[in-house]
């Protein structure tokens, strides 16, 4: 059955300030759901249009949606007001980014929006990419599981100094990658074949590997693999994105599931606010690693 997922993009130019208004904003929509007004919800980060965060949410009751679609606007208007950017992005700067764009193959849309507004934008869900209808249903579960989590992770680091904020979110993110690739129920085989692929989709479009974040994972991999810096309910999430990958992998071919993993992959390290830069470095890690 087609779900009726509502949507919005908050446009905001301060990408520094990112991590902060996800944090602010996943704790409203917790909210909600504890509340029952709304059922489930999900997050990424985009550039199109300007830097911007992407909500999708599932209401209880579709004749309470202008009510509950005022109050979320509300919550981020009141982040905003309290946390004014640092830094505006220019339509020069914007133009930049366009064209250089990997993901724009002349489609990214070139208008510049306003920093500081609020679009309600229709959800266009990518069937194919994930399989069909009916495990496109799962993925989505996954999509808010896997936003739960880094919204969870992003509130560990959330009051360090920005290097160490960086480099703890990296060794955050990697472990996330290691519990999808033990979760996913693939062969070490196939999970080398599925990063392979995607470094290499990632390289023809001339993303490379930053040497000093693989050094810098090298040295700390034994911190990554301890997981000291976890509570005990991580457990729940962890069984969660295997329940969910393994419906998933009941759905569709064997090729269709490496390829939803891997975007899976993807989606979490996006909304970790982890660049496809750093994300190819750490699937080039875990190469290095089995292959030896």
């Amino acid at each position: 059955m087609k779900r009726d997922w509502k949507s919005k993009h908050l446009f905001y130019h301060d990408v520094q300030q990112f991590d902060k208004l996800v944090i602010y904003l996943s704790k409203f929509m917790d909210k909600l759901v504890n509340q029952n007004q709304i059922e489930k919800y999900f997050y990424i980060r985009y550039w199109e249009g300007g830097p911007h965060i992407r909500l999708r949410y599932l209401v209880r009751d579709t004749q309470n949606f202008e009510t509950i679609d005022s109050m979320i606007n509300k919550c981020v208007y009141k982040f905003w007001e309290n946390n004014p950017p640092t830094k505006l992005l220019n339509k020069t700067d914007y133009k930049k980014i366009y064209n250089e764009s990997i993901d724009n193959n002349g489609k990214m849309d070139r208008k510049l929006r306003k920093n500081a507004t609020i679009e309600n934008i229709a959800y266009i869900p990518e069937i194919e990419r994930y399989g069909g209808e009916e495990a496109l249903i799962v993925s989505e579960d996954l999509f808010c599981i896997c936003s739960q989590v880094s919204t969870a992770l992003l509130n560990v680091v959330n009051n360090y100094y920005y290097e160490k904020k960086f480099l703890c979110k990296i060794l955050l993110t990697f472990y996330i990658i290691f519990v999808f690739h033990n979760e996913c129920n693939l062969t070490s085989e196939e999970i080398l074949k599925m990063d392979s692929y995607a470094i290499n989709f990632w390289e023809s479009k001339g993303v490379g590997i930053d040497k000093k974040i693989l050094e810098f994972i090298q040295k700390n991999i034994t911190v990554i693999k301890n997981k000291n810096f976890l509570n005990k309910d991580f457990d729940i999430y962890v069984k969660k994105i295997h329940n969910l990958f393994f419906v998933i992998s009941t759905l569709v071919s064997k090729e269709q599931y490496m390829g939803i993993v891997s975007s899976q992959i993807h989606m979490f390290a996006n909304r970790m606010g982890i660049s496809p830069t750093i994300e190819v470095t750490m699937l080039d890690f875990f190469l290095r690693e089995n292959s030896d």
